[in-house]
C-alpha cells in the first residue's frame, strides 16, 4: 500500500508545525538489524541531496550499534527493525484528505500485561541489582493491549489533541500503523549542532493551575527525581561526548519542569557541536537507545530490562525521526507510542519508569497509570463552557468568566485566541443590545469557539440576598450519592456534566439538589454555588472541597461579602439561611426539604486527569 506518514514536530516553531508525506520514491526496510546502518546512510545521503526522509528504528535495534547491548529478540516482529521512506516534498493538511477514513473507530479496554504482584518482584529485583552494584537505575516498562478496529488516524488525531505532545507522528504501512505522541526529544541536528532533551522525572498533575505550580515546585526539590534527572544528563553528556567537538558539550537548562494533560514532567537539556566526521550512523551509535528510557550504566542496564521485561519494546523506546535538507534531523524518543498490527487488530501502549534504590513498586505503579492516563483522555471529547447573563447588552461579571475560561484553558493546554473569544461576545451582544439573555458559549479543544443565544428573555434577578428575600423560597433536596474531592472536572466549567446529570436526574419537582464530597463536606448546587448563612455571617464552601469556582462566588469572596468555610451535611440543619447562587439568576434563597436523614458517605467518581 502507498505509505502515509504525519509528523506533528516542533522542528523551528511552538506548536508543532504538520508535515504530510504521501508518494514515496523510495522506501527502505531493515528486516534483519544488519542492514539498519545501511539504510540509515541511504536516507541520510537522500536528504545531502535536497529530499525528505522520515521513520523509525526500533528498540531492538539497538545492539547493531553495539555488540555489547542486549535486548529480547521479537520471534514475530510486527514491525521491521527499521524503516524509512524518501519523499519529494512535504505537502500540509490537505494532502490528508485522500488518504484518511470514516473517521470512526473503536478501542477495546486496555488491558495492563503485569499485575502489581509481577510488578512489585521486578522491582525488588532491580534493587537487588543496584544492591550488587549492576546497575544504577533501570528504566522498567510494562505493556497495555487493546483490540482496535477503524480508522487509526482518526485515533491518532485524537490521542494526539489529548497530549499535544511537541513529537508526535503518524506512520501507516502494510498492515502496520504507529501512532506516536511522543513530549520527548531524543536528538536533534542542525548543521553541526546537536541537542538532546531527556526527560527524567514525573508527578501525577493536580485539580487546577495553582495545585500544578506547587507541584512543579515538588518535583524540581525531589531528590529522587533530580538524582535519577542527572544521572540520565550525565549518561548523555558522556554520550555526545564521544562524537562532540571537545570541549563542546554544554547543560543549559537544568530540571525544567513541562506541563502535559495528565503529569508534570522534568526535562534538562544538553546541547555540543558535532565532530566533522560524524554521520547519522555515527549519533546512532553514540546516543542509541536514549539512556532515558535506559538507566545506567546502559549495557549492564539493558542486561537487566532484556531478563526482567517479558516481551520486546518494538517501536516503544525506539525512535521515530526527519531528516530535512540542509543537514537537519529531528528524533523523538518513542514513548507515549502505540504500536498497531491492523491484520490482528491489536494495539500495544508501552509505559513505565526509572527504579532506583529509593523506588517503592506501589508508587512506581502508580506513575504507570498516570502515564496511561492520556488513553483515557481521548476518550473524554469536552468543550469548556461559560454561561453568561447578557442585560442591556452588557455581560455581567463579564472578566470573572473570561479569567475563569483562559485559566482553564491554560489548565487543559486548549489553543486560545482571546481576541476571537472576545470578538465572539461583543458580535452577541451587539445583536441583543435589550433585553435580559442567557448566553452559552463553548470552546473546543481545537480552540473553536461557538456562542449561542437562549431561546426565552431572562427574569429579573436579585444580585444581592436582600433584595431575593422577598422571592420565593425553592425547596432543594441532599444529593442522592457523594461525588470525588480529586476529580478535575469538577473544578473547571465544561462539557462533561455526567456527574451534575445523575444527581439531577432524581431531584424530581424540587429546584436543585445539595451536593457533597467523599467527607460529607457540602460542596454546590449542580449548577449553581452555594452560600449559607451562620451567626450573622455570610459563608461558602472552599474549592478545596471539590466545586466550581463560579463567577458570582469569586466577586463575592473578592469584595470581603463572604468568606470560606467548610460545612458538614450535618451542619445544614443548624445554618440560619441558605442561598443558591450564579451568576445568570443571581441569589436564589432555598431550604433543604425531605428527609433529614444524613446518607453514608461512600465516594462514586475517581479521579479523571485532565
Amino acid at each position: 500500500m502507498n505509505p502515509l506518514l504525519v509528523f506533528d514536530f516542533s522542528i523551528d516553531v511552538h506548536p508543532p508545525k504538520r508535515l504530510v508525506f504521501t508518494n514515496p520514491i523510495s522506501i527502505h526496510t531493515a528486516t534483519c538489524e544488519g542492514d539498519v546502518p545501511r539504510i540509515l546512510r541511504e536516507v541520510e545521503a537522500a536528504a545531502k541531496e535536497g529530499y525528505y526522509a522520515a521513520g523509525f528504528v526500533t528498540y531492538e535495534a539497538a545492539p547493531v550499534f553495539d555488540p555489547a547491548y542486549r535486548v529480547r529478540t521479537p520471534v514475530k516482529p510486527t514491525l521491521p527493525f527499521a524503516w524509512f521512506a524518501v519523499f519529494d516534498h512535504a505537502a500540509d493538511s490537505t494532502a490528508l484528505a485522500a488518504h484518511i477514513g470514516a473517521g470512526a473507530y473503536q478501542v477495546g479496554t486496555w488491558s495492563l500485561q503485569t499485575s502489581p504482584e509481577s510488578y512489585s518482584e521486578a522491582v525488588c529485583r532491580i534493587r537487588q541489582a543496584i544492591a550488587a552494584g549492576d546497575t544504577y537505575q533501570v528504566n522498567y516498562t510494562v505493556r497495555l493491549k487493546a483490540s482496535f478496529t477503524g480508522d487509526d488516524f482518526a485515533f491518532y488525531e485524537t490521542l494526539r489533541l489529548a497530549q499535544r505532545a511537541p513529537y508526535a507522528a503518524y506512520i501507516r504501512s502494510d498492515d502496520w500503523s504507529i501512532l506516536s505522541i511522543s513530549p520527548e526529544l531524543f536528538f536533534a541536528r542542525d548543521g553541526c549542532r546537536i541537542t538532546t532533551r531527556p526527560m527524567k522525572g514525573t508527578i501525577k498533575r493536580g485539580l487546577t493551575l495553582s495545585d500544578d505550580a506547587e507541584l512543579a515546585k515538588r518535583l524540581r526539590n525531589s531528590e529522587k527525581d533530580c538524582a535519577e534527572n542527572v544521572m540520565i544528563v550525565d549518561l548523555l553528556r558522556n554520550d555526545i561526548g564521544r562524537i562532540a567537538v571537545p570541549a563542546s558539550v554544554r547543560v543549559p537548562a537544568l530540571f525544567e519542569v513541562e506541563t502535559y494533560p495528565s503529569v508534570l514532567q522534568m526535562t534538562s537539556t544538553v546541547v555540543a557541536e558535532l565532530r566533522d566526521d560524524v554521520d547519522l550512523v555515527g549519533i546512532f551509535e553514540a546516543l542509541f537507545p536514549c539512556g532515558s528510557i535506559t538507566g545506567a550504566p546502559k549495557i549492564s542496564t539493558m542486561s537487566q530490562i532484556a531478563e526482567l521485561e517479558a516481551e520486546p519494546r518494538g517501536i516503544y523506546c525506539g525512535s521515530i525521526g526527519l531528516l530535512l535538507p540542509q543537514d537537519r534531523a529531528v528524533f523523538n524518543v518513542a514513548i507515549r507510542t502505540v504500536e498497531l498490527d491492523r491484520a490482528r487488530g491489536i494495539a500495544t501502549y508501552g509505559t513505565g519508569g526509572g527504579i532506583t534504590w529509593d523506588s517503592q513498586a506501589r508508587d512506581e505503579y502508580d506513575e504507570l497509570h498516570a502515564k496511561a492516563q492520556v488513553l483515557k483522555d481521548a476518550e473524554q471529547e469536552f468543550a469548556l463552557l461559560e454561561t453568561l447573563r447578557l442585560e442591556s447588552g452588557e455581560y455581567a461579571l463579564y472578566t470573572y468568566h473570561l479569567r475563569r475560561l483562559f485559566a482553564s484553558a491554560e489548565y487543559f493546554q486548549i489553543p486560545c485566541d482571546r481576541a476571537k473569544v472576545e470578538q465572539a461576545l461583543s458580535d452577541c451582544a451587539l445583536r441583543h443590545p435589550t433585553g435580559a439573555w442567557r448566553v452559552r458559549m463553548t470552546l473546543a479543544r481545537s480552540g473553536d469557539v461557538e456562542v449561542e443565544m437562549g431561546r426565552k428573555p431572562l427574569e429579573p434577578c436579585a444580585w444581592n440576598p436582600a433584595d431575593a428575600l422577598s422571592n420565593v423560597v425553592k425547596p432543594v433536596v441532599l444529593a442522592h450519592m457523594p461525588v470525588s474531592s480529586a476529580e478535575c472536572w469538577l473544578y473547571h466549567k465544561t462539557t462533561r456534566r455526567e456527574w451534575y446529570d445523575a444527581i439531577r436526574a432524581h431531584l424530581g419537582d424540587r429546584f436543585d439538589a445539595i451536593m457533597f464530597n467523599e467527607a460529607g463536606e457540602v460542596t454546590e448546587f449542580t449548577i449553581a454555588n452555594l452560600v449559607y448563612e451562620w451567626e450573622g455571617g455570610l459563608y461558602t464552601p472552599p474549592v478545596s472541597c471539590g466545586l466550581l469556582p463560579g463567577t458570582l462566588r469569586a466577586y463575592l469572596l473578592q469584595e470581603g461579602r463572604v468568606v470560606e468555610r467548610v460545612l458538614h451535611i450535618s451542619e445544614i440543619a443548624m445554618v440560619d439561611r441558605l442561598w443558591w447562587i450564579n451568576s445568570v439568576r443571581g441569589w436564589v434563597p432555598v431550604e433543604l426539604t425531605g428527609s433529614s436523614t444524613i446518607p453514608q458517605i461512600e465516594a462514586k467518581a475517581s479521579r479523571a486527569d485532565g
